[in-house]
């Protein structure tokens, strides 16, 4: 198995050239990239040369479209999130994402190969998303709650800091544009398998801060004859999760065409690029302060796994007792959390963390 380890689990947030890749990839719990065969030593021209035709290839390219599937998996709370879903990428700052939760799910539980020790998973489904991005705006909604955020693309200064998985599921494309030249300047780059079979790349960021809890490495298989991500493994030790990526059914545009002639019956009957928000409501978009953090919800959860969630956050804990637990399986559970989920606080801040009491015995 060739795995992610905890050294080179530095997950990027690439700009570009990661859309291939992460878009690429999704809810394969048994990638390619870890399939334990021996790969023959590589040299340093190999990989220049990989580069290079990964860069010139992707250039000829004027969009392309196809389908992935995705798991995300959270080794703190033992679970697994699964999804599947469609996307089109035109350029760097123009494409689309329909992420919804498979049709069924086979088993409710799952034993990632990466974990050593063989755990059982939670197998969970996810809620159905779209991301659109028309160059102008960014379009997030939300099918379940029928509401939709509006952000203008120009607003989004450093797409660098967002999450591996948000990207998957916006139009931000990894890897879309970056050149052959910068790649090299962002990026530690291995070649750890090349064939005619498949290639496998392993990078890792550059330049990353010692409390970044975003992506610290990826793993990727490269089909050698298109050059596009088939498979990619995206590990986040600081988040304590792991994310998979396949993708299949991809077609590629090399001519110019009319966008909504091509994506017609792709994303839905109605297709166009743009989806119909007029029976939904449009959300208030909250700013998110400079130095600050959205807190994560702690509700429900065990005072240990508690702590583990808000410390991959950035946020340090203080834990109180609370009212008495009713029933016993509630005993130092979360019951209460200040601030409260989803705000914003700054990093480092301590979250002051109830949780359900023992009651003591009044029998003597």
């Amino acid at each position: 198995m060739i795995e992610l380890s905890m050294k080179d689990n530095h997950i990027f947030y690439v700009k570009p050239v990661v859309i291939c890749v992460a878009i690429f990839f999704s809810v394969a719990p048994h990638c390619r990239a870890q399939n334990g065969i021996a790969a023959p030593q590589t040299t340093d021209s190999e990989l220049q040369q990989v580069i290079s035709n990964w860069c010139n290839k992707k250039d000829l390219l004027k969009a392309i479209r196809g389908s992935f599937t995705r798991s995300i998996y959270d080794r703190v709370l033992l679970t697994e999130k699964r999804s599947v879903g469609k996307f089109y990428y035109e350029k760097m700052n123009v494409g689309r994402v329909d992420t919804y939760g498979p049709a069924f799910i086979q088993s409710d539980v799952s034993y990632p190969p990466f974990h050593n020790k063989r755990k059982q998973y939670e197998v969970l489904s996810t809620n159905p998303k779209k991301w659109v991005n028309d160059g102008k705006m960014i379009f997030k909604v939300d099918e379940l709650k029928m509401t939709y955020e509006a952000i203008p693309a120009e607003s989004i200064q450093k797409p660098s800091e967002i999450n591996i998985v948000e990207v998957m599921e916006s139009s931000h494309p990894l890897f879309w544009g970056l050149t052959k030249e910068n790649i090299k300047e962002k990026f530690k780059i291995k070649l750890v398998e090349n064939t005619k079979d498949q290639i496998i790349l392993l990078l890792v960021p550059l330049y990353l801060k010692a409390t970044d809890t975003n992506i610290h490495g990826a793993k990727i298989v490269v089909n050698p004859k298109t050059y596009l991500p088939e498979e990619i493994q995206i590990n986040y030790p600081l988040r304590g999760q792991v994310v998979c990526f396949t993708f299949s059914d991809i077609e590629l545009l090399k001519t110019d065409k009319d966008r909504n002639s091509w994506l017609k019956g792709f994303f839905d009957e109605m297709s166009s690029f743009q989806p119909d928000l007029s029976q939904f409501k449009q959300d208030e978009v909250v700013r998110q302060p400079v130095g600050t953090s959205s807190v994560p919800s702690v509700i429900g959860l065990t005072a240990r796994n508690a702590e583990l969630v808000l410390k991959r956050s950035g946020f340090k804990s203080r834990f109180v007792a609370g009212p008495y637990a009713v029933v016993d399986e509630d005993i130092h559970k979360v019951c209460g959390q200040d601030p409260a989920a989803k705000t914003f606080a700054k990093d480092e801040t301590t979250i002051k963390v109830s949780v359900f009491s023992r009651r003591k015995s009044t029998s003597k």
